[in-house]
């Protein structure tokens, strides 16, 4: 199998070797890097002094064929490069730099990217890098070939090194997975926004768990409202755009599609709640929308759930501040003016508005988050609402890796999320109650129709074959899913969960597993499950 060959080009500091770094560390293969540097310094610096051009030409040539061998090995490369119509070119390759790349490149259906970023903006960050003359950009931009081709053009003004990579990924059809932190969009946005005077820090308020997939936030607090509008501009002219109705803020967002990948919000003052510092503490709430009850403003809302407030904890309006309570046996007896003391399992952020919401549960009770934004959703979907959990939170999900053998041979199911678009063997949280094998019972129940068949394994303590895959989520928190190995008959097929599962396929040992995106954990469980069920046969 022939590698991929994806060759992007444009000028200097249009952000390309970024964005090339970028889809390195996204794609979910892997992927090579090939810049025009590295084959410049595989040369003495005095054959450049004697013959500039053409010592630039010959070295790029001898780039292409490394690139084309690596691509005939049967590896992806990234090239990292110019379109210079240099007339050295043919005299050492007998072709025009575009004639060589067609002709070397053309086997390996290359994708050709080019990047466009207005010489204004390329004078500015060249200036702002230091290591580049002023007007290298337009001196390149003389040298460039005229009307050269592209299969994609990305937008170097607007376009964040991510979204980016995501799109030429995208368009070579190469898996890969979102690896931007909010630690690296916070410093994207320190370099963007230059000189403005800010303090910039991940995550609005604290690090939460977002109840969008992906969802990147930062926050910006600057020293004047002046400062607060010079962001704003800098920002919005990098492709962000202004959420409406925030009169003492600005809320600035990013999307694709329908759906909002980023928000970063900017202020001047304070003023916000953080009732992260309460977590875990006992606190009072006295009820005063008891479940049933309407909303006083949207009598068409009503509270499934008692809703009240902590006397005596002021918000930043001097208001008490509101708690939701979660998880109380009695709860729907409550009635208003009830007391209730509780643990505080949460706070509800909200980067849209200046309130946090306190999530109160029966003291020293912990629910799962899944289980904690469900039960406010009801109102928290009006708003970019995320969860604000305990720094030492570790989550527990349990699952089932399902195996059926017939005429074709062993195979094992995948499920692809509805809400994610990850392939995932079916899985869930734990309810409160619940031992991880009835989690696994359950969620193969609800996901797949399946009842559940555990087999055994010597090697296991419980008897029953069983793997954990352990990672840490995006908000920094680890999670912890137990696994255990199932059987369904040879005909048998799933039925999917309407709403949460999309797809399901069967995957065989042995697999390209690259189209799924599994993890490194979860292709070592498919492996060690195969093994296993091998054994079990002798």
């Amino acid at each position: 199998m022939m590698g991929r060959i994806l060759f992007l080009y444009g000028l200097t500091s249009c952000g390309k070797t970024t964005v090339a770094m970028t889809m390195r560390k996204m794609s979910e293969r892997e992927l090579f890097v090939s810049s025009n540097d590295i084959f410049h310094d595989m040369v003495d610096g005095k054959f450049f002094r004697q013959d500039f051009w053409g010592e630039v030409a010959r070295t790029i040539g001898a780039q292409y064929y490394a690139v084309r061998a690596m691509a005939e090995a049967g590896f992806d490369v990234a090239v990292d490069g110019m379109l210079l119509d240099l007339p050295e070119y043919r005299e050492h390759f007998g072709k025009s730099n575009l004639e060589l790349i067609r002709t070397l490149f053309e086997p390996f259906d290359p994708l050709l990217v080019r990047f466009d970023c207005p010489l204004e903006e390329l004078r500015r960050r060249n200036l702002i890098r230091g290591d580049r003359g002023e007007f290298q950009s337009e001196e390149q931009a003389r040298l460039m070939t005229k009307d050269p081709p592209a299969d994609l053009v990305i937008d170097a003004m607007t376009t964040l090194p991510d979204e980016a990579a995501a799109l030429i990924l995208d368009a070579a059809g190469l898996p890969y997975h979102c690896a931007v932190t909010e630690e690296d969009r916070a410093e994207l946005i320190r370099q963007i926004l230059g000189s403005i005077d800010a303090q910039v820090r991940p995550g609005i308020g604290r690090q939460g768990m977002s109840r969008t997939p992906n969802l990147l936030s930062t926050e910006v607090r600057t020293k004047s409202a002046d400062d607060t509008g010079k962001a704003v501009a800098e920002l919005t002219r990098r492709g962000y755009r202004t959420a409406e109705g925030k009169r003492d803020f600005a809320l600035l967002i990013r999307t694709r599609g329908e759906r909002v990948t980023e928000i970063c919000r900017i202020s001047d003052g304070d003023g916000f709640d953080d009732f992260s510092p309460l977590i875990g503490s006992l606190v009072n709430v006295r009820i005063d929308r008891p479940a049933g009850s309407a909303h006083p403003e949207h009598p068409d809302l009503i509270y499934p759930i008692p809703y009240g407030f902590v006397p005596g904890l002021a918000s930043h309006d001097g208001e008490d501040a509101d708690a939701y309570l979660v998880g109380f046996p009695d709860g729907k007896t409550l009635a208003s003016g009830d007391e209730v003391t509780g643990t505080v399992a949460a706070a509800v952020h909200r980067a849209d508005d200046r309130e946090e919401k306190l999530i109160v549960t029966p003291p020293n009770v912990f629910p799962d988050s899944d289980e904690m934004l469900a039960a406010v959703n009801f109102t928290e979907r009006f708003f970019l609402s995320s969860l604000i959990l305990p720094d030492s939170l570790r989550e527990k999900s349990c699952g089932s890796v399902v195996f059926r053998k017939n005429e074709a041979g062993l195979s094992f199911l995948l499920l692809r999320e509805s809400y994610s678009g990850a392939w995932s063997f079916p899985k869930g949280h734990m309810k409160a109650g619940e031992t991880p094998l009835m989690t696994a019972e359950r969620e193969a129940a609800e996901e797949t129709g399946l009842t559940l068949r555990p087999l055994g394994d010597p090697v296991s303590c419980s008897g029953l074959w069983q793997r954990t895959e352990t990672y840490r989520m995006r908000c920094g928190h680890v999670k912890d899913v137990v696994y255990f190995l199932s059987s369904a008959p040879a005909g048998w097929e799933p039925v999917l969960k309407a709403g949460e599962i999309e797809e399901s396929v069967w995957i065989r040992p042995g697999d390209d597993l690259d189209p799924y995106g599994l993890s490194a954990e979860k292709r070592q469980i498919i492996a060690e499950a195969a093994a296993f069920l091998n054994r079990q046969n002798k």
